[in-house]
């Protein structure tokens, strides 16, 4: 059993951790307006806290901060419609099943309006135990998503939060 002081010493240094990562991030995404950032790790380490506390810091810059969970598989043609239909505030607009045509819509509102899009449990989209990683069966559109969002000139973030297993080997 942990002490009381070492318990504050290891709350102190994750505060610490948490406040540096902070501030590299908030950098990347505030200042030098990155399109695309990721947050990984091990399960555990802050993923969720360093993710919401960055979004509500930087709330007022945008125009829309959305959290997204993948956590249940949602197919990437209701995952662009939810994105759509948020950032458009509930318009109802008529949009196409067309992956390509729906990632060009969302596009569209990230380049008019500066969006902070978190999608949460993006290894739900994955298989878990191939390296390199690869989509699941029948969501190859998330790829698209990102390839996209990373290359299209736009005022706006994408930003994966993504749980990487231990097991995993990198190299």
């Amino acid at each position: 059993m942990q002490s009381s002081a070492s318990l504050k010493n290891a709350i102190a240094a994750f505060m610490s951790r948490l406040s540096l990562n902070m501030d590299v991030l908030k950098n990347y995404i505030q200042d030098k307006y990155y399109r695309l950032v990721a947050i990984l790790g091990l399960g555990g380490i802050g993923k969720t806290t360093l993710a919401k506390k960055l979004a509500q810091q930087l709330k007022d810059q945008f125009q829309y901060v959305i959290w997204y969970s993948l956590c249940n598989c949602p197919p990437i043609t209701d995952t662009l419609a939810d994105l759509i239909k948020s950032i458009s505030s509930q318009q109802r607009e008529e949009l196409s099943d067309n992956v390509d045509e729906k990632i060009e819509h969302l596009i569209k509102y990230l380049q008019d309006s500066r969006c902070l899009l978190i999608l949460d449990n993006f290894e739900s989209v994955l298989q878990s135990s191939s390296i390199p990683e690869q989509y699941l069966r029948g969501y190859q559109g998330y790829s698209e998503l990102i390839k996209r969002v990373g290359e299209s000139s736009h005022q706006s973030c994408l930003t994966l939060k993504k749980h990487i297993a231990l097991s995993q080997k990198w190299g």
